[in-house]
């Protein structure tokens, strides 16, 4: 039997699943657009014998550092790191009922994005509206702005993986792996696409279990 490609059944997830919780959320970006230390999310989606994932991990996690890798020390990094997210079992694991074997996995490193902190950016405000001599100001918004462009850059590490279920209507749980390569996370949010339905539920270091219900 032809097994489903895994791109539809991902975008589905994207489609079915995502943009619902987003609209629910006061927050009118998009949910998958969230960059939060610390935190990760996992997108599980099943068609059939198929199953999808994918991994979105702060780089900040997953690395140390967010912007591009430099120096020899930090490529080396990356690539020990993408190495180790793109093993089969780096992010989740099947139920073992469900006779899941991979099929396919890998990790990238994003490009660094220019992000925004409001919690600076309101101390800066603040700081301004009580300085008199305006060439002052303009000269300390400028410092200003040059270190937040400099600092405040934000990037993902994304990792793909596959398998193919022997029993795919044994499939129940995952069981989340991504805390040992990544110790800083606190969470890892499951998105989840399967036969049975779709919902979402968060993994923690001392909860990685996560029942697909």
């Amino acid at each position: 039997m032809r097994s489903p490609p895994a791109v539809p059944a991902l975008a589905c997830l994207a489609l079915g699943l995502t943009l619902p919780l987003a609209a629910k959320a006061d927050d009118t970006r998009p949910q998958q657009s969230v960059h939060t230390h610390g935190a990760a999310r996992i997108e599980l989606a099943q068609d059939g014998a198929a199953l999808e994932a994918r991994l979105v991990l702060p780089a900040r996690d997953a690395l140390g550092f967010e912007h591009a890798p430099a120096s020899e020390e930090e490529k080396a990094k990356v690539e020990s790191v993408l190495a180790a997210l793109g093993a089969t079992d780096a992010a989740l694991r099947p139920n073992a009922e469900a006779g899941c074997a991979p099929t396919a996995a890998s990790a990238t490193l994003g490009e660094p994005e220019a992000g925004h902190d409001d919690h600076d950016d309101h101390e800066e405000h603040a700081g301004d509206a009580g300085k008199d001599d305006h060439h002052d100001d303009a000269h300390a918004d400028g410092h200003d702005d040059h270190h937040e462009e400099a600092g405040q850059v934000h990037s993902d590490v994304i990792a793909s993986y596959g398998w193919t279920c022997a029993a795919p209507a044994e499939l129940s749980s995952v069981h989340v792996t991504v805390f040992a390569l990544a110790p800083s996370l606190t969470e890892v949010e499951v998105q989840f696409a399967t036969e049975k339905g779709q919902g979402s539920a968060t993994a923690r270091p001392g909860e990685p279990h996560v029942e697909l219900r």
